[in-house]
């Protein structure tokens, strides 16, 4: 930008702007990119913390059917989350236009979830990064490599991550109850991964859902637990 200055070459609208693509269709992330370079913008494709706006795919009333790991890192961090829309009208202006309007709202028929990256946006740096503070967070009995990358929102938070390992010593060495969260991934559970490791950990220690996770950041404030609490054993639709 400072080098267009001294040539005297115009400044592009979006030569600021540091944009990651996330849950867009190929044809039209592909559109998306040409537009958003032809604007000056720079196109990364993983979290940055120079990303300025994560661009997303929302439906008309701004809402996600599920949020992304991409979308999660930008509203931890007080990014822009914005529509494909808003690429589309900066080309037609020919100008950084308001982001406001084109803010994600929040999840499709979750409106319990909403405004989180508003808030997190409006946020000073302490508070989003004390967001889930002073909490201690286990992934328990987790295999699936995708949620590597959910437990990097954990230390964003605030919050501190130990190993499945570690917290059960700790559960094991205590007293009473164990103040650690141990987040579990309810599609991944066996039944005997119940019996013999989740039943015990659930007498002394709360275990959640790890959507938990997923809807207290995508929400900017920490949520109940009590809906999240894992059930090993659901009411069986059977008599």
């Amino acid at each position: 930008q400072q080098q267009q200055q001294q040539r005297g070459a115009p400044v592009l609208p979006l030569a600021s702007c540091v944009l990651l693509l996330t849950g867009i269709a190929r044809d039209v992330e592909e559109q998306c990119r040409k537009t958003a370079k032809a604007l000056g913008a720079s196109v990364v494709s993983s979290f940055k913390d120079t990303v300025t706006h994560v661009i997303a795919a929302l439906d008309p009333q701004l809402r996600t059917e599920s949020n992304t790991f991409k979308c999660m890192m930008a509203i931890v961090t007080g990014k822009w989350v914005v529509s494909v829309e808003w690429i589309e009208q900066c080309k037609l202006a020919n100008c950084r236009v308001a982001e406001e309007t084109y803010e994600m709202k929040g999840l499709v028929e979750n409106d319990e979830l909403d405004d989180g990256a508003k808030r997190s946006r409006l946020a000073t740096p302490e508070e989003r990064s004390t967001l889930l503070s002073p909490l201690t967070v286990a992934f328990v009995g987790q295999q699936d490599p995708s949620l590597e990358q959910i437990k990097q929102l954990v230390p964003r938070c605030g919050a501190t991550l130990i190993s499945e390992k570690d917290a059960l010593v700790q559960i094991e060495d205590s007293k009473g109850m164990c103040d650690i969260l141990c987040l579990v991934d309810e599609a991944e559970v066996e039944p005997q991964f119940v019996l013999t490791r989740l039943q015990p950990l659930m007498e002394r220690n709360r275990v959640l859902d790890f959507y938990w996770l997923v809807d207290s950041v995508t929400a900017f404030r920490q949520l109940d637990t009590q809906s999240y609490v894992y059930d090993p054993y659901p009411a069986d639709s059977t008599d």
